[in-house]
Parts: C-alpha cells; structure tokens; sequence
C-alpha cells in the first residue's frame, strides 16, 4: 500500500522530532560533563576562579537547554493538535461538499 502525502509528511516530522530529543540528550550530557570538570580542584587561585566561573556558565547553559528542551517540546505539541484540527477540518469540509 502506498503512503499519501500527507502520511510521509508525519513520519518525516516524527523522525526529525526523534532527531532532536537523540541531540537534546547528547547536548545534556556534554554540558553535564563540562559542569563536572570544571569543578576539579587546583592550587592555583586563579584557576580555581576560572573553574568556578565555568561551572556556573555550564550549569546556567544546561538549565537553558532544559527550558528549551520543554518549550520545544510543548510547541511541537501544539503544532501536532493545530495539524490535526486542521486535517479534521477539511475532512469535515470534504464530506460536506457534493461529490462530482
């Protein structure tokens, strides 16, 4: 059975979703391991700072991914009940029009 358009579309969409939440993951986890080492310990005054400084934009950089991340997931939500009342909506028309 062939697919419609409109069904390649969806699944299109559904892998690129599936895309983003995989480098979401990955991007979480890299700014998880930036935050651990940039807390390791030194002698040096100044480096101490550095670290310290870096530990904080990495933190303050992986709470934005997590907004981010839950802000995109809800846009991707209310662009999925926007295409559906959409589809419904021209069924609904579909079935009102004469046929022929």
């Amino acid at each position: 059975m062939t697919k419609s358009k409109s069904e390649c579309f969806q699944v299109n969409e559904e892998t690129k979703i599936v895309d983003a939440g995989v480098a979401a993951t990955r991007l979480r986890d890299e700014s998880a391991k930036l935050a651990a080492t940039a807390t390791c310990p030194s002698t040096n005054t100044a480096a101490v700072a550095r670290g310290q400084a870096a530990t904080r934009a990495a933190m303050v950089l992986s709470d934005l991914l997590d907004r981010s991340v839950a802000t995109n997931r809800e846009l991707a939500q209310a662009y999925d009940r926007a295409r559906n009342a959409g589809q419904q909506c021209g069924r609904e028309y579909d079935a009102m029009m004469p046929s022929g």
